[in-house]
């Protein structure tokens, strides 16, 4: 069949699934799909000196994505309200009081600013030492990249176990949803 060679994640192809998915195949090839194009990814360019902001440019988009999976629905026209709430659904609203976290500041100066200008803005420090992976210092948002992907993979981890969960139906209903919307696989 013409559609059986159509490479569907890093390491699927249409033809390795049957015709009608079930929840465990769209499951499946969402998490191929967001750790071997995304967080694979980010963990070969970790390795390279100076890779923190293309660490931040590949894993900032999580937030949002997240969310909108979590949430069963698009965040066309509230990205600042997703990316919140994946920031929420990753770190807690504990983190965001003991780092004093301006999610404000961390959607314009981070978000914003790398897709819309290619890098961070000013007020944003990268470093490996920093013992958290943000932390508010005054104006300024101290980040470490290296926590945030171990941050970023272990809730990717944890959200793909509670999805395979059987009682966990609410959660794996509103992934569907999200997931017909965008990654319909036929």
């Amino acid at each position: 069949m013409e559609g059986e060679d159509l490479i569907i994640s890093c390491n699927y192809r249409r033809g390795q699934f049957p015709t009608e998915l079930s929840e465990y195949h769209e499951v499946e090839i969402f998490r191929d799909r967001i750790d071997g194009w995304l967080l694979s990814i980010a963990e070969q360019v970790e390795i390279i000196p100076h890779a923190g902001f293309a660490l931040l440019y590949l894993v900032s988009s999580y937030f949002e994505m997240i969310a909108q999976y979590v949430n069963g629905e698009d965040s066309d026209g509230r990205s600042k309200e997703y990316f919140a709430k994946g920031f929420r659904e990753v770190y807690g609203e504990s983190y965001l009081e003991s780092s004093r976290i301006d999610l404000l500041l961390l959607y314009k100066g981070l978000r914003c600013a790398i897709y819309h200008s290619g890098l961070p803005r000013g007020n944003i420090v990268l470093s490996g030492a920093y013992a958290r992976a943000f932390e508010s210092e005054g104006d300024m948002l101290k980040i470490n990249p290296h926590i945030l992907l171990k941050d970023v993979r272990n809730h990717f981890s944890g959200y793909i176990a509670k999805l395979l969960d059987q009682s966990e139906q609410a959660s794996r209903d509103n992934f569907l949803k999200r997931f017909h919307l965008a990654c319909k696989v036929k």
